[in-house]
């Protein structure tokens, strides 16, 4: 690979160390979230019901927007990364149970997974071990931007880039050749 190459994915990946903390309004929001959430539902469709999902939709979808802002995450165009996911898995790569209410976006030409499952089985081991497995450029838990069940639910993400992918596509072209 050349060295020009190393660079600009370097550059492109997210990286820990990139880490930003969540605003006191998003915290405020995941906090009153949190909240509804525990309280339980009312019963199905009553006026209180109906009322209580509305401002649980709207309260995940503000945190949603300010999550990918914050990061700079785009919509997954054509689901290259939910297919690149998927093929993965198909392939033998088992992500243990990591992967639950998953989101898929792009960074740039990077593809990138969002999960956040009711705790890390096996830990964050684990989850390192799936991420090398599956050739990830980079990969992280952000528990503090959780929206799904705040308090409840464990966020991460895991990075890989769009030379991974071509790489897939050899490795299909290597198979179907014999």
């Amino acid at each position: 690979m050349k060295p020009e190459t190393t660079k600009r994915r370097e550059k492109d990946a997210l990286s820990a160390s990139r880490r930003t903390l969540p605003s006191g309004k998003f915290l405020r929001r995941q906090q009153w979230l949190g909240e509804l959430m525990r309280q339980g539902s009312p019963p199905l469709h009553t006026p209180e019901w109906r009322a209580n999902s509305g401002r649980k939709d709207d309260l995940r979808e503000l945190l949603h927007a300010e999550f990918t802002t914050t990061f700079g995450f785009a919509p997954d165009r054509y689901r290259r990364a939910e297919k690149f996911y998927r093929w993965w898995i198909q392939r033998g790569s088992s992500e243990l149970g990591l992967v639950d209410h998953p989101s898929f976006y792009q960074y740039g030409e990077n593809l990138i997974l969002v999960a956040q499952p009711y705790g890390l089985r096996g830990g964050v081991a684990s989850l390192q071990s799936w991420a090398e497995d599956c050739n990830a450029l980079s990969w992280a838990v952000i528990p503090e931007w959780s929206y799904h069940f705040p308090g409840k639910t464990t966020m991460f993400y895991v990075e890989w880039s769009r030379w991974t992918q071509k790489q897939k596509l050899d490795w299909k072209s290597r198979r179907f050749a014999k």
